[in-house]
């Protein structure tokens, strides 16, 4: 099993993140992964503070920070604007928030000098409940390798790989 921090997950998490604590908590793949869980970012990279839905850390493979969306749909519209379910339309989509979170939690483990220079760190964001990859557009924005949806959720393990390796 992997190393989850924090080992619980709160009630009040989207239905996706508790979907993947669960499959992470229980799964007998990983015994030396570490994965932190709603990792609160203090000093976040565009906002006062932020969050990291899950931060994966596989030795000998690399990092990488996923952002969650449990929503039934998803698009983006001609103008840029995401549409999240019945979320209001939003002009930061979660694309950006997974680099925002990729990118404090780069600068907190340089500030404490980890090197990091042969360690792939990445994001991506999983849309644990559609088929996410056949509703999005191609987009300079992300490469098709950081859309991780509902046909992922069947390996898990095998789907972060895949994308680390990417």
């Amino acid at each position: 099993m992997a190393r989850m921090i924090p080992a619980f997950c709160s009630a009040t998490a989207p239905p996706g993140e508790k979907e993947l604590f669960r499959y992470f908590r229980d799964e007998q793949q990983s015994p030396n992964w570490v994965i932190f869980h709603s990792l609160g970012l203090a000093n976040h990279e565009r906002q006062v503070e932020g969050e990291a839905d899950f931060v994966v850390v596989i030795p000998n493979l690399g990092i990488l920070v996923l952002e969650i969306k449990s929503h039934k749909s998803v698009s983006r519209d001609d103008y840029g604007l995401w549409r999240l379910g019945n979320d209001a339309p939003t002009v930061r989509g979660p694309f950006q928030q997974a680099q925002e979170a990729k990118h404090s939690t780069i600068n907190f483990l340089r500030q404490r000098k980890i090197d990091l220079r042969n360690v792939p760190v990445v994001h991506a964001v999983w849309f644990t409940s559609i088929r996410a990859k056949n509703a999005l557009p191609t987009s300079p924005e992300w490469q098709p390798w950081q859309i991780l949806d509902l046909q992922d959720m069947e390996n898990v393990v095998g789907a972060i790989r895949r994308t680390l390796s990417s």
